[in-house]
């Protein structure tokens, strides 16, 4: 049985993947770049989002296309649509806020496949195991599990793995942070990342000639991370990636993470293993999460915050491996009542804020404009303004 966390559009010809946005501008230059040239990827910001690149004026125009929490798709204050297909199929009739309608598709060279993110093999394993695990499923049942919450899942997993990332060290102070990057080898883009308070603030520590730099990661209201006046990013994995690719505001790119444990362990302790050919490429220095032997979850309904324990995780970088190993019970035989088993289901995982009705309807009469615009777009134009609120 085909697994249902398969990406929607990995059969779409179009569809290239993880690729970076400088990526799908090379693909398109090559294509010649004509007005209306498109080609389809995975979004490197927003979880299970993609990304249009739409060639008009040989430039390449870059729009964001956001899985709402619905489970369709929308480029930001356009239509919303079942899958990215029947998005690509709308916007080739009707421009409807892209600078032209999508003429010409610039498919995959023969015999190449979609490129696969650094979490989305790790993700769909974490996925269907906390479902196996949990209810202890097989089959149908479980692929059925799977597809009624897929979207909470992922955001479970997704914003919690940097938890068991070498590169994340916690809640340490700016001193130790500073003593940790400077054990050991002193590689420019050493790097570490640790928690600054309980509001979701975190540090990114970059070592660069000898000198260590730290960057602020702010959340903002909507749980998008960033550093100031920074590129924003749903989890802290995707904006180590981001950053291990390109600097963009950052003084150099991310190279090696400074692993956890190494204020207090030799370095001779890591040793060194060869990467295997089945080892997913492409996170910072190089190499990501390479081998996942088992882990295990907190059980559904539980209302605390959830957080994934990993049982054993290999982590390849380059010249050394590291591995941890925690040991986890058993979950036994027992069968939990599903969530589909009830009439109303509401994941215990859900952000609350997104559980509330994104449509609001405002009496123009109540709301003042201010002359001169702040911005305009493909939708519209922003203005400042206020609204009297009723009581």
């Amino acid at each position: 049985m085909a697994s249902s966390t398969v990406n929607p559009a990995n059969h779409l010809p179009y569809f290239f993947g993880n690729i970076t946005r400088e990526e799908a501008e090379e693909y398109l230059m090559q294509g010649g770049v004509s007005d209306g040239l498109y080609l389809l990827r995975q979004s490197r910001n927003y979880l299970g989002g993609f990304a249009l690149s739409l060639t008009h004026g040989r430039k390449v125009h870059h729009y964001t296309i956001e899985r709402e929490l619905s489970g369709s798709y929308a480029i930001a204050g356009g239509k919303s649509h079942a899958s990215p297909a029947e998005l690509i199929n709308y916007h080739s009739e009707a421009a409807d806020g892209l600078i032209c309608i999508l003429r010409k598709p610039f498919n995959r060279p023969p015999g190449v496949e979609p490129k696969t993110g650094p979490f989305e093999d790790l993700k769909e394993s974490l996925i269907r195991e906390y479902v196996k695990q949990t209810w202890n499923l097989q089959g149908h049942a479980l692929e059925q599990a799977i597809i009624s919450q897929k979207p909470q899942l992922e955001k479970l997993i997704a914003t919690t793995a940097h938890e068991k990332m070498p590169w994340f060290h916690g809640r340490i102070s700016r001193e130790e942070s500073e003593r940790r990057i400077l054990i050991g080898p002193r590689n420019n883009g050493k790097f570490l990342i640790r928690e600054r308070d309980s509001n979701g603030s975190y540090a990114l520590c970059l070592l660069n000639d000898g000198k260590v730099l730290h960057y602020r990661i702010d959340r903002d209201k909507t749980g998008k991370l960033s550093i100031p006046d920074g590129k924003r990013f749903d989890t802290l994995w995707q904006l180590v990636e981001h950053y291990s690719y390109k600097p963009d505001g950052l003084l150099r790119v991310l190279t090696i993470p400074c692993p956890l444990g190494s204020e207090n362990v030799n370095s001779s302790m890591f040793k060194r293993k060869s990467v295997t050919s089945g080892v997913p490429q492409g996170w910072a220095g190089g190499g990501i999460i390479s081998r996942l032997k088992s882990y295990t979850f907190p059980k559904a309904g539980s209302k605390k915050v959830p957080h994934i324990v990993f049982s054993e995780l290999s982590f390849q970088y380059p010249g050394n491996c590291q591995r941890l190993s925690i040991s986890v019970p058993s979950l036994g035989d027992q069968r939990d009542a599903l969530p589909m088993d009830t009439e109303v289901y509401e994941s215990p995982y859900a952000d609350p804020d997104e559980m509330k009705p994104k449509n609001v309807t405002l009496d123009r009469k109540l709301l003042t404009l201010e002359e001169g615009e702040l911005g305009s777009g493909n939708f519209g134009t922003v203005k400042k303004g206020f609204y009297k609120m009723k009581k």
